[in-house]
Formats: structure tokens, sequence, C-alpha cells
């Protein structure tokens, strides 16, 4: 009959939609499982690899790993392991590598544990010291006791770093500049004006965020003028003199801190205050878990 034909194309093209459908869901969930794919590129062809510490990726495309053997670098495809080779001078100063950093014209700058701060000529393969011989006899500072918590670059000749003083290392005429830190003398006092984190302000380029032991620094690169915020012990959580480790800036008015005991700071530029969030376990910390070694922003209200 004409209802039983009608029916029957009604149901084939019920089908055919269900299959599409199933088909869109299939692909859907397929392209979902390639993009939740974890690719393992081992660094030792056998046993366990060395410790990575950072990663920083070049102008060039390339990824830079620091370890516990030495400084790689990888292509994607090929691994490419440098260190130290006894008597060559040119060669990697030690194999523990710890931070490192990437100026635009692709120089590698990078720390090692208890020695300076060295850089890498991609052209030439060769490391280099980052040493400024008047230091001494101009500042009465010396480079190989100045412990060195981060290192920033910036463009291509500027490096900052330091730790008890904020230096500023400029490379086209290999000279390090000691710079001024207005008002410090009150915090060094009392031990929280201490680099540990350096980055550039987000929103404005001529500012960079210092981050200490329980105090952050809003710094002006040009006219070196800048404030000094540091948390109070028992005020708003603040254990204070927390040693902070990642720090990153939300947006104009909102920089949140990682820290070793400390858990989570942050801090308000807008009313210039702290509020810091840690583990509680039956009204007591939990200092095993509010060691926070790092920070990482997924998405405009998460943070990792």
């Amino acid at each position: 009959s004409i209802n039983s034909i009608t029916c029957f194309n009604l149901f084939l093209n019920l089908l055919k939609s269900f299959i599409v459908i199933f088909i869109l869901v299939c692909l859907g969930t397929a392209q979902s499982l390639v993009a939740q794919r974890f690719d393992y590129f081992p660094l030792y062809e056998k046993g366990p690899g060395p410790v990575c510490q950072q990663m920083a990726q070049d102008p060039s495309g390339f990824m830079w790993i620091t370890t516990s053997d030495g400084l790689v670098r990888f292509d994607g495809t090929k691994i490419k392991f440098y260190r130290h080779e006894p008597g060559d001078s040119t060669s990697l100063p030690m194999n523990i590598v710890d931070d490192i950093t990437i100026a635009d014209n692709g120089r590698v700058y990078f720390k090692t544990v208890w020695i300076p701060i060295f850089f890498m000529d991609p052209a030439k393969e060769q490391f280099f010291e980052v040493k400024d011989s008047t230091l001494i006899e101009r500042e009465g500072i010396d480079l190989a006791q100045e412990w060195t918590e981060d290192i920033l670059a910036l463009g291509n000749d500027s490096l900052w770093f330091g730790n008890k003083h904020l230096l500023l290392y400029h490379a086209d005429k290999e000279q390090v500049e000691v710079i001024p830190i207005p008002h410090k003398l009150d915090s060094l006092k009392k031990g929280n004006w201490q680099i540990r984190r350096i980055k550039e302000d987000r929103f404005d380029s001529n500012y960079l965020w210092i981050a200490g032991r329980g105090s952050l620094t809003h710094f002006h690169k040009y006219t070196h003028a800048c404030e000094v915020f540091i948390t109070q012990k028992g005020v708003n959580g603040c254990i204070g003199g927390e040693p902070f480790n990642g720090m990153y800036q939300m947006d104009e008015n909102n920089v949140w801190m990682s820290s070793r005991g400390g858990g989570i700071t942050h801090f308000n530029n807008q009313n210039k205050s702290f509020h810091q969030y840690h583990f509680e376990r039956s009204g007591v910390m939990g200092s095993s878990v509010n060691i926070a070694m790092d920070l990482h922003r997924k998405s405009a209200n998460e943070l990792w």
C-alpha cells in the first residue's frame, strides 16, 4: 500500500541519518583520541633517562632541555646531547644543567649547579661564560659567588639575573650592570629581597615582576623605579618569608605565585594585597602538599 511504502521510505531515511550520525561520532571520537595521544622520546636507548629540569624553544623551532646529564637539543625526531669534555674549555662546563632561557637571536643561556651562567653560540656549538672582568673591581661582586635562581633573556643582548643583586648582562659589550633597587635596604634587612623568579610584565613590557622570599617587586627596566611588596605573617593566610618558585601574571592586576611550604599566593595589584591558599587538614597546614613548584594557566578561570 501507499502508506506502507511511505513508512518504509521514512524508515530508510531515518536509518541513513542514523548511519551518518554514527560515522560522525566515530570520527569525532577518533580525532579526540588522536589529540590525547602522548608520544614518548627516550633520551637514553637503554635504562632510565636523566632528570629533565626545564625546556625552551628557540626561534628555529628546536627544543632545548636541561638535564642532570647535559644539555639536550631535540628537533622533533633526533636527540643531541651536549656534555662536558675534559680539556675542552668551549664544551659544556658541567653536566648538571638547571635553568634555561633563549634570546631572540637564538643564543641559549643557561646555568649549571654551583657554576656561573654560560651561553651557547648555536652557529659554533661552543659554550662561553657570562663574565665581566671589571665587575669585582667596580662593584665588589664576584659572579662565581652570586648564586642565581632565575635567568631571563629579553631581545638579542639583554640577560636579567641575580640573587641579592639585580644584574643585567649586556651581551654586545660583555658587561654586567648592577641595577640599583630603590628602598631595597629595609627589605634586605628582613631577608626578603632576593631574586627567585623574573618575568616580564605581560601587559607592559617596560616592567619586570621579580618574586623573592615572601616579596614581589614591580620594576621599571629603564627608570629603575620599583615597588616592593612583602607578605606579612598571619595576614590573609600568609606565612611570611616563603620562597616563591613559579609565577604567572593572569592580567594587569593579578599575579599568582607558587612556593615551597606556602602553597599558592595571589597578589592583587589593585589593592596591593596578598592572599595565600594552602591545604589544611583538621586545622593544621599539611606542609607536604603545600610545596608547589610551578604555575600554568589553562583557561581564563583555571590555574594549574
